[in-house]
């Protein structure tokens, strides 16, 4: 058998938790229902030690606490509480994006 194409990701975790950011990409897609999330374009996720966002293809965002809520079940992006922390995962993402893969 063949291996998986690109870099694996045993190293980004550790017992404890993820030890150092994660993020992922899924390239938009077409000829999809509009409900789908990739309909509306690109999405990115930045999953560090305890929070993940996601960048929708629409450029909205949400943030969860995966450890609190590993459902997903309360978005903290429209929480004013989170603002900050928001913001700096964003700039985060942005700056791990423009990276050399």
């Amino acid at each position: 058998a063949e291996p998986l194409p690109g870099t694996s990701l045993v190293g980004a975790w550790s017992e404890a938790g993820v030890s150092r950011p994660v993020i992922a990409e899924v390239t938009r897609a077409k000829n999809i229902p509009s409900h789908y999330p990739t309909a509306r374009g690109n999405m990115f996720t930045l999953l560090d030690d305890r929070w993940q966002l996601i960048q929708n293809g629409d450029d909205s965002l949400e943030l969860y606490d995966y450890r609190a809520d590993s459902l997903q079940d309360d978005n903290l992006a429209k929480s004013d509480s989170a603002a900050a922390l928001l913001a700096a995962l964003r700039q985060r993402l942005q700056d791990l994006l423009r990276q050399p893969r």
